[in-house]
């Protein structure tokens, strides 16, 4: 995976600068509305299961409230930044709260980002999204081999992401000599879906993943992980077939993903 064999490097939208350089901070401090509290469940020993229809539904019925809980923390995100945004356009001040919570929102999705332009706020809004439900579950499925393998059962990864500092994670057995890289271990299940959301919504290899997601959204429709699919191609070096592996497996797994 081209996310995974590259270390990750800051990717500036704009030259760095003060955060709204000519709002004038309100006198009135409020309070950033707490997020979601995340859901963290004990990971079912899912090679144990004997029968492949019994993990698959117990696979997805363990991942989906994680899931949802990271997608509602970035939709709180995603709801805050477009009030302020708002307020941004009809040139209202920001009190010194709002104006830190920005840059730290800016400063999560890696961005160094002048939110006095145009352009920067929308590069942020574009990132600050949701990965729709039925994707995240199928690449955790395709990734982890429905939770059965060593990276998912040793390290909490269900998303396959390597990591390049020494001791970071797991050494693949069969990783070739002339590489250095490690899969990335978490310390929850909860860590490796937040880690995979933000490695989609901030590695520049997924600008094409994001924008689809963007004219989606632009136009009123739902954020289709079938049409967004195709935004993936460099998250594996298998390219086009995985994407239609991705693609088949929603169609296939489409009863399971949306039974609650």
């Amino acid at each position: 995976m081209y996310s995974r064999k590259f270390m990750y490097t800051v990717f500036p939208v704009m030259s760095i600068a003060l955060l709204l350089m000519a709002a004038v901070a309100n006198k009135k401090v409020e309070k950033v509305p707490p997020l979601p509290k995340p859901i963290v469940k004990q990971k079912p020993a899912f090679e144990k299961v004997r029968t492949i229809d019994e993990r698959k539904r117990l696979f997805f019925q363990y991942l989906k409230p994680i899931i949802r809980a990271e997608n509602g923390r970035i939709l709180q995100e995603r709801s805050r930044l477009k009030a302020l945004y708002d307020r941004y356009l009809r040139g209202g001040p920001f009190s010194q709260v709002e104006r830190s919570w920005l840059h730290a929102l800016a400063q999560r999705y890696r961005m160094n980002a002048v939110l006095s332009r145009e352009e920067s706020w929308g590069e942020l809004k574009k990132r600050v999204d949701i990965i729709p439900e039925e994707l995240a579950l199928t690449q955790a499925a395709v990734e982890s081999n429905w939770g059965t393998s060593r990276f998912a059962r040793e390290g909490n990864n269900l998303f396959g992401e390597w990591c390049h500092k020494v001791c970071c994670g797991i050494i693949p057995s069969e990783r070739p000599k002339d590489m250095e890289h490690e899969v990335k271990k978490f310390d929850s299940v909860n860590s490796s879906v937040s880690s995979y959301m933000r490695n989609l919504n901030t590695h520049p290899v997924y600008n094409g993943f994001r924008e689809s997601r963007r004219k989606l959204r632009e136009a009123g429709k739902p954020l289709d992980g079938l049409v967004l699919a195709a935004g993936l191609l460099r998250y594996s070096s298998k390219h086009e077939k995985y994407v239609k592996l991705v693609r088949d497996m929603i169609v296939t797994n489409k009863p399971l993903i949306e039974l609650d």
